[in-house]
């Protein structure tokens, strides 16, 4: 519920033992190291950390995850739909790295096999477009090496259009003796001759030559007639396809037990992060230090572990000084932290501010679900994301999503009674009535109850800027800059609904009074009494940012509306495919895929507009933001998961 308070730590150990405290460091998870500054009196001491070591871990990375992607690809994995990721130990997951050398081989052989899979295709490609191009030239029973002209005679190899084939051959027969022409084959468009003549017809048989478009063909780098070239070509090619068999064999062996791959990945991974941390660090001969945060309440239990780690080691812990800056943590009730992904998208806190997701989890639970507001998908969306991520084990932001949703299904459903939504008109048909109003059967009646949620947020928002000015001992401020609105504000709306009865009477005068100290105060920081009224008196101008805020909590209407509506024509044409046995299969089809649907695209809406309540509205009355996330030396995985071990 608040912003963890937190130490600067100053860390000196034995440089022997730099990597057995990086590691404790990284399995508790609770200290940030931080970089040196220019006025550090550690500065000038020499960081002997391998920059080269950390590009050449990047690169192992790099190859490891194409493996990877190689043996899924290639081997055909099949996981099963909401198939859980492996557990293991911090120390397990590190025992992979001492058989490195040998799981790097595998990785090796991995991109070897998908280089030499890659060059088969491209080959086999190759010889399946060049085998139909000596088939053209199946009747040529001379050596295509042997081609060549005699002392007496010319001899070619060429081709004519396939329409002036025929016509070709006749002139040859007619005109000239001392020339012979064979059809050898033929293309798509194209009929092949080897064309014999002798030397002394050699201006009439070129002349008939070119008369019929006749073209040169040439064979090069290749032995044998066609039809040879054709079987060798053909062999090669059941040769390849047997070492590709080969190749995906062992790929298979290899994919079966992809597993040990990727715990060496997450194993690597987790070397890499200390490679860089060591970066930060300053080291001697031998000794090293770091400097970090460490939130307070780790602080003792820290250096019991360090103490049961070794018994050289110093460790300095202080307080932040007056204004400095620190990483911020945030500890939230298991209720709230999901709604820590809500604030994480806009902005982390500042660590002199408070942790706005105690205040926001309210409404945002309230606002997604009335965005959505139907019982029978809250119900669904409940189910469905507290079963995947308490199956899937998912940590971290994920976890905090999922049960968001989760979170926002059960204000979805409560919503849905109170509206009587059940899968849209669903709840009407089966004649279940509205707890509290139907949205399309009452707009007025629901968009009322939507400006009044609003007013209530912003007003919230109000309240927790006051209480902060409050807490900075800014009692004043508290008065003139949130009082002030108040009073104004809250005679308008009292104004406003009770025209013609005393509360209006009452409003009438809260807000004349409220006007009057926002103008005698909003400009108190100048010095010029001219600009001072005149600040006051520009300042009632944001009343129209207030109304405009009010009128975007229309939303909150317009999106329920939709999902109901959208439900509602599911549902018609569902019922559109008549009674049979046919009819039904397909209304089953219609409506599984409709509301699915329905749920999805609402959902989405939902959860980007309620933000976007938080985010404009509300964090807009008190929220800066600006802060450092606390970003620990801690186990990061991407394909297994870490047990989550009390580390001592």
């Amino acid at each position: 519920m608040a912003i963890i308070d937190m130490k600067k730590l100053l860390l000196i150990g034995l440089e022997s033992e730099k990597q057995s405290i990086l590691e404790y460091l990284q399995d508790r998870g609770s200290v940030e190291i931080t970089d040196m500054d220019e006025t550090d009196e550690f500065m000038d001491i020499e960081n002997s950390a391998d920059a080269e070591h950390i590009d050449k871990l990047f690169n192992q990375l790099a190859e490891t995850e194409s493996a990877i992607e190689t043996l899924n690809r290639l081997g055909k994995i099949e996981r099963k739909l909401l198939e859980p990721p492996n557990e293991v130990t911090a120390q397990d997951l590190r025992s992979r790295l001492k058989n490195k050398s040998e799981m790097l081989a595998i990785v090796q052989e991995c991109r070897d096999m998908d280089r030499k899979l890659n060059e088969i295709d491209t080959r086999a490609t190759r010889i399946e477009d060049t085998i139909p191009q000596y088939e053209a030239w199946i009747g040529l029973d001379i050596p295509v090496d042997k081609i060549g002209d005699t002392r007496t005679s010319k001899v070619l190899v060429g081709s004519v259009e396939t329409s002036r084939g025929q016509a070709f051959e006749q002139a040859v027969e007619s005109d000239l003796d001392l020339m012979y022409v064979e059809n050898v084959g033929s293309s798509r468009d194209s009929t092949n001759y080897l064309v014999i003549y002798h030397r002394s017809v050699q201006d009439e048989a070129e002349s008939v030559l070119r008369e019929f478009g006749f073209i040169n063909a040439t064979f090069s780098g290749v032995e044998g007639t066609p039809k040879k070239i054709i079987n060798s070509l053909n062999t090669e090619l059941t040769s390849m396809q047997e070492e590709r068999e080969n190749i995906l064999k062992r790929v298979g062996e290899l994919a079966s037990d992809v597993g040990e791959l990727e715990l060496f990945y997450d194993a690597l991974s987790t070397e890499l992060d200390r490679a860089k941390v060591a970066l930060r660090l300053g080291e001697s001969d031998r000794t090293f230090f770091l400097r970090g945060w460490v939130p307070s309440r780790e602080a003792d239990k820290l250096k019991e572990g360090l103490s049961r780690l070794t018994e050289y080691y110093y460790i300095e812990l202080e307080e932040p000084k007056e204004g400095e800056e620190f990483p911020v943590a945030l500890d939230n009730p298991p209720i709230v932290k999901p709604f820590e992904v809500i604030t994480k998208l806009y902005s982390t806190p500042s660590p002199h501010e408070l942790d706005p997701n105690i205040y926001m989890a309210p409404f945002y639970f309230m606002f997604f679900g009335m965005m959505v507001g139907d019982a029978g998908y809250g119900i669904i969306m409940a189910i469905v994301c507290a079963y995947m991520t308490k199956k899937l084990k998912w940590q971290g932001d994920t976890k905090k999503l999922g049960l968001l949703i989760a979170l926002g299904g059960i204000s979805t459903s409560i919503w849905g009674v109170l509206f009587g939504s059940w899968f849209g008109n669903l709840g009407e048909l089966l004649g279940i009535q509205p707890v509290l109003l139907s949205p399309l059967d009452q707009p007025i009646e629901m968009l009322i109850l939507c400006f009044a949620l609003g007013i209530i947020h912003l007003f919230a928002g109000m309240a927790v800027k006051a209480y902060m000015n409050i807490r900075e001992g800014q009692i004043w401020a508290a008065v003139f800059d949130q009082g002030f609105w108040y009073v104004f504000l809250i005679g308008l709306i009292l104004m406003l609904v009770g025209k013609g009865a005393q509360s209006g009477q009452v409003g009438k005068y809260m807000a004349i009074a409220g006007a009057i100290g926002l103008i005698l105060t909003q400009g108190r920081h100048e010095r010029n009494i001219f600009k001072k009224i005149t600040k006051g008196v520009l300042s009632l101008y944001d009343v129209t940012g207030y109304l405009s805020d009010v009128l975007s909590y229309s939303r909150l209407f317009a999106l329920g509306l939709t999902t109901g509506i959208i439900g509602t024509v599911v549902n018609e044409i569902g019922m559109m495919f008549g009674t049979s046995i046919i009819g039904w299969i397909f209304a089953a089809i219609v409506l599984v895929i409709g509301h699915v649907f329905n749920i999805l695209i609402n959902s989405i809406g939902a959860y980007v507009h309620s933000s976007r309540l938080q985010y404009i509205e509300f964090f807009g009355k008190f929220f800066e933001g600006g802060g450092h996330a606390f970003n620990p030396l801690s186990i990061k995985t991407k394909y297994t998961q870490v047990y989550d071990e009390e580390v001592i």
